[in-house]
């Protein structure tokens, strides 16, 4: 069957590197299968086979010189506060380590001259396709990695009476060997990077077994090894005169099986005598019941390969149906790194092929990895976001010790930094990690799967929990301002920002930056809405109400922008690539251009700013950028973003590039295409708020809203034709859209409406569907 053009990527040739290489994953399992004709390879990953292990990093040290740095930061003396907070606060180890590839799957089929040759991706089917023609015969191979079944399967075809020939082989260049076990090719190890004293049993790290179970019905298979083994492998299976081959690995650790050995019997067993086709439809039912919940229509494919398409659109070609692919590759790939039950989406989602990636593929809280779930419950994969609250709850237990130990607060803190293990302290350095501000910013993704499902349930046994936590602790942490009736943050950054004094001096840390001050208030408003809701009245929620109002305006400074610290320092780097003071007006809705214009006219005076001096040069913070611009309800300048994320930041796969390859933008770029078509913030929904004049003719099915509602919008000629707004809560829905617009029920009986602050407002009833149509 062939795959459908709108939501597929393809190529007319193999992938020679690995960014030209497609993604498949489950959330636990990654894989970045090839296509050579020759010698096939398909690189994979386990989210949880990192180096290194738990390591208590808190330094009770770090308390005693708290207040003389905050005594330093009043007085003015940044570089010495920056010194010794440098000396005396920062975690040890300084250093976490890194999320590491788990090892090749190479099959070896030794075609080299073939015809007529197509590589592509299904993303709604979750399936990658090697086809070509040798000597009159149609080879194919299919690739897919099954959540239901949680292996990585792929199967080598013929449409002929000729036989399928293949060698099967596991690699991983260290640390690890592989060998033969009946039908099976076995890949066993242990991370060998740990000191001495903290190895474990045998001297090694955490251990690790892959298996791959190769069915060859009709063929004869044997063992092979040395120079007969494909590719980098030691050992492998060889299969001749097979009717078709089937090879279905899966892998584990054990960090998350006891025995990685019986963990990975344990689910090739299940699959014993499971006709390929049971388990290929199993895996494409599960994937489309999430990938189909969402369509997106820009335009019809332009009919080549993807990367010509990039390289079209980097000459100056128009192509929106690239960018409602690249919207789709977005919720594809969280779909592929984040389910219920995995780890959560790192800095390279569950796909990386090195040992020591750039920043470990950790999770960098500063505004990595809440961006990687920005799209998650606004483009209907709310389950996806699972393993962040997941996460954020498992922060609470080491975010209470080093509250305690570094700062002598109550709550739970996180900074900048975290891994598998769930790394609370600061890392990595005073300039980049003396930021106690991670578990504010993540629990405003905590706060919001509130604000779009309406899940009181969750709101009560997971949200609550970690708001109150993470409000105790920066309840504690504000001090009082030494000329200001203001509570303010001390010591922070405005990451990864550096500021310089009148008198020279340059520093990261300070009081109170602007950013800091947008979290607190979204956290101490959120928890105090939840508890509110949930009936808890006690002293904290008081002094959450009373803290929030003694908090530090926002400020215009000299140049006309939003005061990213709370003096008008200049910055050390106008063209920063982070605009973490823009938080307020994107993911926050503490500015917007109505409610508040003159904060809304500095943030974009911030933003024309930065890009006048460079900004914008990394995926991810292009990505921000569109979803900045959106807010601003610009959508020409969003669309400009979308433009550069695909011809300055996007590899041949669609994946971001930092550079290197990064994820966040992939996803924040994702958010931002949502946020130009349906908004949700400041109480309200907002049909089409920054349509680009370029995307003029479209339609989008299926995205979220607060509010608990799902929109879909039709437009035509750049103005709304039709919305559908379904109501699953039954509450008061707010409308903005641009005509005036008249409401109706799905049977056409007219809705009464009322004007409210230039809204159209409306009673709903849960389970109903409301039809949104402009007037006259």
């Amino acid at each position: 069957m062939p795959f459908d053009p709108h939501t597929t990527t393809w190529y007319d040739a193999p992938a020679t590197e690995w960014l030209a290489a497609v993604p498949l994953g489950n959330g636990r399992l990654g894989a970045m299968a090839f296509g050579d004709p020759n010698v096939d390879r398909v690189q994979f990953n386990a989210d949880t086979l990192w180096a290194g292990g738990h390591e208590d990093r808190t330094t009770p040290v770090a308390r005693e010189y708290l207040d003389e740095v905050r005594e330093l930061l009043f007085d003015d003396e940044v570089e010495r506060a920056q010194a010794l907070a440098e000396e005396k606060l920062m975690g040890d180890p300084l250093r976490l380590r890194p999320y590491q590839t788990f090892g090749d799957l190479f099959l070896e089929v030794a075609h080299e001259d073939v015809t007529d040759y197509r590589r592509e991706l299904d993303l709604a089917a979750g399936v990658a396709r090697a086809r070509y023609d040798r000597d009159g015969t149609t080879h194919t191979r299919e690739y897919f990695v099954s959540a239901p079944d949680d292996a990585i399967v792929v199967r080598l075809t013929t449409d002929g009476a000729v036989d399928v020939d293949a060698t099967v082989g596991l690699h991983r260049a260290r640390d690890a060997g592989s060998a033969t076990d009946g039908d099976e090719v076995v890949l066993r190890g242990a991370v060998s990077d740990l000191p001495d004293d903290e190895r474990g049993e045998g001297g090694w790290g955490m251990r690790f077994e892959a298996r791959a179970r190769v069915e060859a019905p009709g063929g004869d298979v044997e063992r092979v090894a040395g120079e007969d083994a494909p590719g980098d492998a030691a050992a492998g299976l060889a299969v001749t005169g097979a009717d078709a081959v089937t090879v279905v690995l899966t892998g584990f650790t054990s960090h998350e099986a006891d025995d990685p050995t019986a963990a990975c019997r344990d689910v090739l067993e299940t699959l014993v005598d499971r006709p390929y086709g049971d388990v290929r439809r199993a895996h494409v039912a599960d994937h489309r019941d999430l990938f189909e919940r969402v369509t997106i229509d820009l335009g019809d494919p332009v009919d080549l390969p993807t990367d010509e398409r990039l390289d079209r659109v980097a000459e100056g070609a128009d192509d929106p149906h690239l960018a409602a692919l690249y919207f789709q590759f977005g919720r594809y790939l969280l779909m592929g790194s984040s389910r219920p039950g995995t780890e959560p989406a790192n800095l390279q989602g569950v796909w990386n092929r090195e040992f020591s990636p750039s920043w470990n593929s950790g999770y960098t809280l500063n505004v990595n990895l809440e961006m990687n779930y920005w799209p998650a419950v606004q483009t209907n994969l709310a389950e996806c976001a699972d393993p962040l609250y997941d996460f954020v709850d498992d922060l609470r237990g080491p975010g209470r010790e080093a509250a305690e130990t570094h700062y002598g607060c109550e709550g739970f803190v996180a900074h900048h930094n975290s891994d598998l293990w769930r790394s609370v302290a600061p890392v990595d350095g005073a300039r980049w990690g003396l930021w106690p501000m991670g578990a504010a910013w993540l629990s405003r993704l905590v706060w919001d799967h509130y604000e779009f499902t309406r899940d009181e349930t969750y709101l009560r046994e997971t949200a609550y929990p970690i708001l109150r936590a993470a409000s105790e602790f920066l309840l504690d942490f504000l001090v009082e301002h030494p000329e200001e009736d203001w509570l303010v943050t001390a010591p922070s950054m405005s990451p990864e920002n550096a500021y310089v004094t009148e008198d020279g001096q340059e520093a990261t840390i300070t009081c109170a930056p602007t950013m800091d001050v947008q979290l607190v208030r979204d956290l101490f408003q959120h928890c105090a809405s939840a508890a509110e809701i949930l009936g808890v009245t006690d002293s904290v929620t008081a002094d959450l109400v009373d803290a929030r109002e003694r908090l530090p305006p926002m400020q215009v400074g000299a140049h006309g922008q939003l005061q990213e610290w709370i003096e008008d320092y200049e910055e050390a780097d106008p063209g920063h690539r982070h605009i973490s003071h823009l938080y307020g007006l994107h993911p926050s809705d503490q500015i917007t251009p109505r409610k508040t214009p003159a904060l809304a006219d500095a943030a974009e005076a911030s933003l024309e700013r930065r890009l006048d001096h460079g900004g914008g040069h990394t995926g991810w913070s292009a990505a921000w950028l569109v979803n900045q611009f959106a807010r601003l309800e610009d959508g020409d300048r969003a669309r400009e973003w979308v433009r550069t994320l695909l011809t300055d930041s996007t590899a041949p796969n669609l994946f971001d590039l930092h550079p290197p390859f990064q994820i966040d933008g992939n996803f924040g770029g994702t958010a931002g295409i949502t946020e130009m078509l349906v908004g949700s913030h400041a109480g309200e929904i907002r049909l089409l708020p920054a349509l680009p004049e370029a995307w003029a003719e479209g339609s989008v099915s299926g995205l979220r809203a607060r509010g608990d509602f799902e929109v879909d919008v039709e437009w035509s000629e750049g103005t709304l034709d039709a919305a559908t707004i379904r109501s699953d809560s039954g509450e008061r829905c707010r409308v903005r859209a641009d005509p005036e617009i008249a409401v109706e029920t799905a049977d056409g009986t007219p809705v009464a409406t009322t004007r409210e602050e230039e809204v159209v407002a409306f009673d709903t009833t849960a389970g109903a569907a409301y039809e949104v149509r402009p007037c006259g």
